[in-house]
């Protein structure tokens, strides 16, 4: 038979037992809470640095687009002022004969072909063509083709000679000088025709 003093004891034990089994409980809950602000934290560190790092690869990317950009408009810049005559290394015309060309007619088979340093740099523009007698035959231009080949077009105004060629904006290049023969049209050969036969 327990005793009243060894009941009391009893009892005294096993509330001690419940009290530190609480304290222990109340520990670990304390230990898993600090545990979960200590990841929480971590966590914060991490994004913060995933931050960081993508805001100095952002900068670093946009900083290298916008040196590629400057050097590109560098060489833009550096191809547009080139000068025709550094560009333009000769002018050749497309048949090595004289040409020839009835009065009131217009032919346009023939071009120029221009040796070029940079093609992304040249502009038709840049090329003249002259006629040394523009009221026998007379001379434009008509097209480009793939960069080099400059067509023009003839027209003959009057009969007679005259040479053709073309020279730089500057006038530092020029091609050969072509000789061109205008040949008189069938209608005043034979006006001609009629005039001698009356005289």
């Amino acid at each position: 038979m327990y005793t009243k003093r060894s009941i009391i004891t009893r009892t005294i034990v096993a509330a001690v037992a419940v009290v530190s089994t609480l304290g222990t409980v109340a520990c670990g809950a304390n230990n898993v809470e600090t545990e979960v602000a200590a990841v929480a934290e971590a966590s914060t560190e991490v994004v913060a640095e995933v931050a960081e790092v993508a805001e100095t690869t952002e900068t670093a990317e946009v900083a290298e687009v916008a040196s590629e950009a400057e050097s590109v408009e560098a060489e833009v810049t550096e191809t547009a002022s080139m000068p025709v005559s550094e560009n333009v290394k000769g002018m050749y015309f497309s048949t090595t004969r004289g040409l020839e060309i009835a009065e009131g007619e217009t032919n346009s088979d023939n071009y120029i072909k221009v040796n070029l340093r940079d093609e992304e740099a040249f502009n038709a523009e840049d090329i003249n063509f002259v006629s040394t007698n523009p009221e026998v035959v007379s001379i434009e231009y008509d097209k480009t083709v793939s960069y080099y080949y400059l067509y023009f077009t003839l027209t003959g105004v009057a009969d007679g000679e005259a040479e053709i060629y073309a020279v730089s904006n500057d006038g530092l290049v020029e091609s050969e000088h072509k000789k061109v023969t205008v040949l008189p049209s069938k209608e005043n050969v034979v006006k001609e025709d009629d005039a001698d036969k009356k005289g």
